[in-house]
């Protein structure tokens, strides 16, 4: 549940504190790590709820390269590294934070 660096995360999603407090304050929810690891059908809701951002994030950047526009992969990517990480691997070709490999994981119909 603890990383290297102290933060804490946890659930089916495996989200951090700063993900799920995006959650409380776009919904009104209130609850600590220990509730939501508890809580299988809030998982399932932050979980809805984050892909659903994540694809508002997607739709708000313009001229994404042909080779980074899977929208699963995306979502990968931002689930990884943040939806600041994602635009930044977009940004970059991919290049960023050596995310492509986690795209291309996850994007349809491509394998690693």
């Amino acid at each position: 549940r603890t990383n290297k660096d102290g933060k804490e995360f946890g659930g089916e999603g495996q989200f951090g504190m700063a993900r799920l407090k995006d959650y409380m304050e776009d919904t009104g929810a209130e609850f600590d790590m220990d509730q939501f690891i508890d809580d299988p059908m809030l998982q399932k809701k932050v979980g809805a709820w984050h892909i659903k951002d994540i694809d508002k994030e997607i739709a708000k950047i313009k001229n994404i390269p042909a080779n980074l526009s899977d929208q699963n992969g995306l979502r990968a990517v931002a689930h990884l590294g943040g939806i600041e990480g994602m635009k930044k691997f977009i940004s970059t070709g991919g290049v960023y934070n050596r995310l492509m490999r986690y795209y291309i994981k996850f994007s349809s119909g491509m394998e690693v």
